[in-house]
């Protein structure tokens, strides 16, 4: 870094990907300027009902205003970039990124129509300056100066990704039917190798998922992929192929609710089948909480006949992260002066922290931190400064932070507990109950066969509307108060379940 005001200060901000795995991006700060390295998304987890997608919150760097030069990204997964299209609408800054990440990300932002956003390509060994700093793209296997650890608790080394071939080969020497074949999209490397088999044993590749059509146009375009354009076919020819002649490339590894893979799985899409015979290979990693829709979509495959390979029963996945000899080797050879473990859940970052002190680093020069916990190097060393912001920000639809902790608190009391309405009218002169108490239950009782009880539930209504005075009827913020909690008493004491209860008082 060129120290352009004579400030001398290194700012490290992480706002996401620190206790978590995915929404990677760490601010750096140096004088009067900033730059995210990276911008990544998490696919939502159990609770967070009706959610589409998790981003970072970056209201730290739109408060930046003009010191924020831009994001830097290292590479083309999700985690890394997905959530750039929904933070450039109001962030409009430069974004600098490898070859792939830059292919992937043109795709993104023009579905978004966000294409006039200046995207820079830049490439291994060739340094570039962006204000106060000076960077060098080095090609690594998601190997960081502040390091993943990820991996930090699989002891050893992590396999190359030539570890994988003889389980595919088997699988496609062995497999009499169609091949599905499933695996993060941006990951060129395994889909060489299925590329490569498939040529091997006569196999022609239809290609099922957008995101998975677009890594294959742009690695093809990118030098990357290389292949006879004859092997890929259309969908529609699937059906006239022998089934030992097809392999599938598809999306939803992940088990994710309307992906392609789920829906053939259950028998659901319009022009792909599953039968026995048929193979499927997931050759990818299980992402902390998807373990319930994956084994819930192999559920679904092997009533379907086929056979399932996966990381518990094949070597068909190799990571792509640094395990912790490979880790220990980094810090011998780096030598840093401080160090901050990232990418992972707090356990993962505490164990890579370990790792540095048993290969000698002082307790005093590795930091553990959590999203919005700064640093701040200078001529005087490292020490931790005031927190910044830094937090989840949901994506539902259209809507990008509209979804806040409290709504999905009422999605999941809806969703566990139902909903009873209560709708009644009361005279606006005499507070007189004109019409009602009727109840409309969703989730809570069944209406038909438990009138009975609502019946016993209405007349409690009435008998607390006729306790309060005529004034106080009249008043329809103090009425629905008193349904409100009246309601919430009986049905705990009766069936210990808590509704949401909305009254809806008409005034006539």
């Amino acid at each position: 870094m060129s120290d352009t005001n004579g400030s001398g200060k290194l700012r490290v901000v992480p706002l996401g990907g620190l206790g978590e795995i995915g929404l990677n991006c760490m601010v750096l700060e140096y004088g009067d300027y900033a730059i995210a390295v990276d911008c990544g998304l998490m696919f939502p987890e159990m609770y967070m009902l009706g959610v589409d997608l998790v981003i970072p919150d970056l209201t730290y760097l739109q408060r930046l205003g003009e010191r924020f030069l831009g994001f830097v990204i290292t590479h083309g997964h999700e985690d890394h970039l997905g959530a750039l299209p929904y933070v450039l609408r109001d962030l409009r800054v430069p974004v600098y990124a490898t070859p792939m990440a830059a292919g992937l990300l043109t795709e993104k932002l023009r579905e978004h129509n966000l294409s006039d956003t200046p995207l820079h390509v830049i490439r291994p060994r060739k340094p570039w300056q962006i204000g106060p700093f000076s960077i060098e793209p080095v090609h690594m296997t998601q190997i960081l100066l502040l390091s993943d650890s990820t991996n930090a608790e699989r002891e050893g080394y992590t396999p190359s990704e030539r570890a994988v071939r003889g389980d595919l080969d088997r699988v496609f020497r062995n497999t009499s039917g169609k091949i599905f074949f499933s695996t993060f999209s941006s990951h060129v490397h395994r889909l060489t190798q299925v590329i490569e088999l498939s040529q091997l044993y006569g196999r022609r590749i239809a290609v099922v998922g957008r995101s998975m059509t677009n890594s294959i146009k742009i690695g093809t375009q990118l030098g990357y992929l290389e292949y006879p354009p004859s092997i890929f076919a259309d969908i529609g020819e699937v059906n006239q192929l022998d089934p030992n002649k097809v392999t599938l490339l598809i999306t939803g590894s992940q088990g994710e609710p309307l992906s392609a893979l789920i829906r053939i799985a259950e028998g659901g899409h319009g022009q792909l089948e599953m039968v026995p015979d048929d193979a499927v290979i997931l050759s990818s990693r299980i992402i902390p909480g998807n373990e319930k829709s994956i084994s819930n979509m192999i559920n679904h495959i092997t009533r379907r006949g086929a056979t399932t390979y996966h990381t518990h029963n094949s070597d068909v996945h190799v990571s792509g992260h640094a395990s912790q000899e490979e880790l220990k080797i980094v810090l011998r050879l780096v030598r840093p002066k401080y160090f901050v473990p990232v990418h992972g859940e707090y356990r993962h970052l505490a164990k890579h922290r370990s790792l540095a002190h048993d290969v000698g680093m002082s307790p005093d020069s590795t930091f553990l931190l959590e999203n919005g916990q700064v640093l701040e190097i200078d001529e005087d060393g490292a020490h931790r400064e005031e927190t910044a912001q830094a937090g989840r920000v949901f994506v539902d639809g259209k809507g990008i932070g509209d979804v806040e902790a409290v709504v999905l608190r009422d999605r999941r009391h809806l969703s566990s507990d139902g909903l009873v309405l209560a709708v009644l009218a009361i005279d606006q002169q005499s507070g007189e109950l004109i019409s009602g108490p009727d109840l409309i239950s969703r989730g809570f009782v069944l209406e038909g066969a438990s009138q009975e009880y609502l019946d016993r539930a209405k007349g409690v209504v009435i008998e607390t509307l006729q306790q309060i005075s005529p004034e106080s009827r009249a008043d329809t913020m103090e009425v629905k108060e008193e349904v409100r909690k009246a309601l919430k008493r009986f049905f705990a004491k009766t069936l210990e379940r808590r509704p949401v209860i909305v009254p809806f008082v008409m005034e006539m």
